[in-house]
């Protein structure tokens, strides 16, 4: 149960994922590919001491719809925090964390491009009788849901009430995780949160070599909606995946970039 004024939410769109549900019969390795995206959550817990925050975020997979929420207002014992007054955002901050490591296994393991949106605020959620009838209340949700919309291309937004809460740490520059587009919004840089320091693993690599495969724009389409998704997360791509390179963090490789 979850009944709080200070609840992060999460709401991902897996773009284009809706036709591929409505295949009839089922793609039978939909199901595995989900769990993927469902091992994001605990990328980041194995080496840096955060698990009770992972194992404390819930995740629910409805179709196309993917939902994380956490709980703020009840911080996980058993971690090491920084400062004790900052619990909530250290919190919040590995939440971004695990929603950049969701959407990078999601795009290597689903093969789809996704969009959504970020937000504070409260939720309700409550099992009816019994666990498998679940009723949520929840205006962090709606707004999440309402600012996935403004987002338009596959982007991650981040509400304005988020960052002016994550902004109260000053341990760390919740920052490094996120940037800013030529619109004027926030959104999460995926790969800033997937992405550690030298060596990178290999398993990373291959992850990113199979989304420049993957991601390239289908020749077959002229929608220049569907056109433009491509190529905002191309730019997105290439750019930091250059940036990477440049600096060293990963190999100089043309298998790594989406080419045209």
């Amino acid at each position: 149960m979850i009944d709080t004024e200070n609840c992060i939410v999460c709401y991902l769109d897996i773009l284009g994922y809706g036709e591929l549900v409505k295949k009839s019969p089922p793609d039978k390795t939909i199901y595995k590919n989900l769990q993927k995206i469902i091992e994001g959550k605990y990328a980041v817990s194995g080496k840096s001491g955060v698990k009770p925050i992972a194992d404390a975020v819930e995740i629910q997979i409805i179709s196309d719809s993917i939902l994380l929420t956490l709980d703020l207002n009840n911080p996980p014992s058993g971690i090491d925090y920084p400062k004790e007054n900052e619990k909530q955002q250290f919190c919040a901050h590995v939440f971004l964390t695990i929603v950049g490591w969701v959407c990078f296994n999601g795009l290597y393991a689903l093969g789809h491009l996704l969009r959504g949106a970020i937000t504070k605020g409260q939720h309700y959620q409550k099992s009816l009788y019994n666990e498998r009838n679940q009723f949520i209340f929840s205006k962090a949700l709606v707004e999440a849901t309402e600012l996935e919309k403004v987002a338009d291309v596959p982007r991650v937004l981040l509400s304005a009430d988020l960052q002016s809460f994550l902004a109260i740490n000053k341990s760390f520059d919740y920052r490094r995780r996120v940037s800013t587009d030529s619109d004027g919004l926030s959104y999460l840089d995926i790969y800033a949160c997937s992405l550690g320091p030298p060596p990178v693993p290999e398993d990373i690599l291959q992850g990113i070599r199979t989304i420049a495969k993957t991601m390239k724009t289908p020749e077959n389409v002229s929608d220049l909606k569907i056109l433009r998704k491509y190529y905002w997360f191309q730019n997105y791509h290439n750019g930091k995946i250059k940036k990477c390179i440049s600096e060293k963090q990963l190999p100089d490789s043309h298998e790594l970039l989406i080419g045209p």
